[in-house]
């Protein structure tokens, strides 16, 4: 299963934090390599989604108590 354009800016983000980008820097990066901006068409909206998106990873990254569950499919009945 293939990860929605949401989920791998939020790993790619977070990948980048981690690594001591800038915010402006992941913002520039993330504008310049995503293929679609198909539901955050504007400059409102992209610059909204970039902010709320980083500002999320951030929190995760900041507080290390926070457990991320991955979201796991599988084919197996039950």
């Amino acid at each position: 299963m293939r990860a929605t354009e949401s989920e791998t800016d939020f790993a790619y983000i977070l990948a980048l934090l981690r690594r001591g980008y800038s915010e402006h820097d992941i913002q520039s990066l993330l504008i310049e390599q995503r293929t679609s901006w198909d539901h955050h068409q504007g400059e409102r909206r992209k610059n909204a989604y970039l902010d709320r998106t980083i500002a999320k990873a951030k929190t995760i990254i900041e507080n290390k108590s926070v457990q991320i569950t991955p979201k796991i499919t599988t084919n197996r009945p039950g």
